[in-house]
């Protein structure tokens, strides 16, 4: 493989890695966001579980309505630790570090590559893999995926694959949040209903 082919992978693999940051960063931010609302729903859904028997409503689940509020406190306080130990919010200020220090990497090589100045450009690479290492958190393959299906003309995607991918992402991100939205809710009207 020459150089010239050498440098133009080189330039998709770090405009691909950016994207892929940058998407990365952007679905960690969702996610803390929507764990923080989650949370939030479910400690109010909480507080009118014990509102219920002040409104005369369902005398039929009276006796159930401590033991159905402490076990789902218990269980939106460790759902809060776990979603808080997972650092959403500081891995993604992270990759959107590194994103932005291989944005301004890429500007320069792009310089460099119009230009044609070989040395230079093998001191990017090296600088490249640097930046890398020094970011402790990664993309997943679902963020470069997501990146290539917002580029389908590049990457040779039908306009129906490049949606369903970015479907696919959302449904991924949101769907646990979704569902322990929706829960409570069913379970009231499930109750509500016999």
């Amino acid at each position: 493989m020459n150089q010239h082919n050498v440098f133009e992978r080189f330039d998709e693999q770090l405009w691909v890695t950016i994207g892929s940051r940058f998407n990365a960063s952007r679905r960690l931010m969702i996610k803390h966001y929507a764990s923080i609302f989650t949370v939030s729903i479910l400690s109010l859904y909480i507080l009118g579980i014990n509102l219920l028997p002040l409104g005369g409503t369902c005398p039929k689940l009276a006796p159930f309505i401590s033991p159905i509020s402490i076990l789902a406190s218990v269980f939106v306080i460790i759902l809060s630790l776990l979603e808080a130990g997972k650092g959403y919010e500081v891995k993604a200020e992270r990759l959107h570090s590194n994103a932005m220090d291989l944005n301004a990497l890429y500007s320069r090589w792009k310089i460099n590559l119009n230009q044609s100045h070989a040395k230079e450009m093998n001191e990017i690479i090296i600088e490249y893999h640097e930046i890398i290492k020094s970011c402790p958190e990664n993309h997943e393959p679902s963020d470069m995926v997501l990146f290539k299906s917002e580029h389908p003309e590049v990457f040779h995607f039908s306009k129906c694959k490049a949606y369903k991918i970015r479907f696919w992402n959302l449904i991924k991100i949101y769907m646990l949040y979704f569902i322990l939205f929706l829960l409570p809710v069913g379970a009231a009207l499930l109750a509500v209903l016999r």
